[in-house]
């Protein structure tokens, strides 16, 4: 199943395709502009083997409360 995850109101969006985390937008321009415009980074995310013969979904959430958010896939 595809999904879409963001983060701080679409300043990192993950796009998860068929079991795996194919996309990640980051904006990187300053907020007070009204003019956004997204960058596709090299995804840090490529390497993560996410081969369950299911559907493996992006998620976020602070599993180990540093404040920090942890990437799920599952």
């Amino acid at each position: 199943e595809d999904s879409v995850l963001s983060i701080d109101n679409f300043d990192i969006t993950l796009i998860g395709v068929n079991a795996s985390v194919e996309t990640l937008i980051e904006n990187k321009v300053l907020r007070i502009s009204s003019d956004k415009t997204d960058t596709i980074n090299t995804n840090p995310f490529a390497n993560i083997d996410t081969n369950t013969n299911a559907n493996a979904t992006p998620t976020f959430a602070d599993i180990d409360q540093d404040g920090d958010l942890d990437l799920i896939i599952g």
